[in-house]
């Protein structure tokens, strides 16, 4: 058995406020328990849940890795050989850096997988252990497929002109955190208070990665604002940096 869980939803196993909350109903803590201990091969995900392909790169490795952090902390596992891409959107440039993190699979949609020769689908993991992979496919880049659009074209996140306005926006936000990051370890030094500023530095990269959650764009241009509001705490924050910094911009 598969499961996969979002970044999203893990943050909020581990937040002792949602768990009180909650703990009429549900023991939080009682059924992690029952997950660590149990069979269930777990397949880690993006942090919030990021169409990867639409997303700046540069972000990947932290969407990947610090779902990675959460999981092996929740779930008790070292390692999860699996790799489920929110709303199935890939592209095969994602290929390094998921091997990167130690995937060793990922799901797709079949319907962007072209073998170059006749296969056959098996068990997923058991198969891998006992085949070691020997052939090659090429997976076209798209999602699955949504109630009203085709997930080859990526209509469902992108067709408005405020999403598309949504997607500039984030990928300019992340050029200018990767630019304020650069800086602050070029003069990490001769800084007086590093911890501060590396403390803003971090609370902006995470309201960046918010930004980039899906369901922001999902739902035509009616949330988009939702990425657009973190962006701009992640604006202040970066220029509260500089602040700090006695820089000018």
């Amino acid at each position: 058995m598969h499961l996969s869980f979002s970044g999203t939803l893990l943050k909020q196993f581990e937040d002792p406020g949602v768990r009180q909350t909650f703990g009429e109903t549900v023991n939080i803590g009682e059924f992690l328990d029952r997950y660590r201990r149990s069979n269930i091969e777990f397949v880690g995900s993006g942090l919030y849940h990021p169409v990867y392909p639409l997303s700046p790169p540069a972000d990947w490795d932290a969407q990947t890795e610090w779902w990675l952090g959460l999981g092996r902390h929740l779930f008790g596992r070292e390692r999860f050989d699996g790799f489920w891409p929110p709303e199935m959107g890939f592209c095969m440039e994602m290929i390094p850096m998921l091997k990167r993190h130690g995937y060793k699979y990922v799901l797709v949609d079949s319907i962007f997988i072209k073998p170059k020769r006749e296969m056959r689908w098996d068990e997923i993991s058991e198969y891998l252990r006992r085949f070691p992979q020997t052939e090659e496919v090429e997976v076209h880049r798209g999602a699955w497929n949504t109630e009203h659009h085709w997930g080859g074209d990526f209509t469902q996140w992108t067709g408005s002109l405020l999403q598309k306005k949504g997607w500039d926006e984030l990928r300019r936000a992340s050029e200018y955190y990767w630019q304020s990051k650069k800086r602050f370890d070029q003069q990490l030094a001769a800084l007086e208070n590093p911890d501060e500023i590396r403390h803003l530095i971090t609370r902006a990269y995470d309201h960046l990665l918010k930004a980039e959650t899906s369901c922001n764009f999902y739902w035509g241009s009616r949330w988009v604002h939702r990425s657009f509001d973190d962006l701009e705490q992640a604006y202040y924050l970066l220029d509260c940096r500089q602040r700090e910094n006695g820089q000018s911009g």
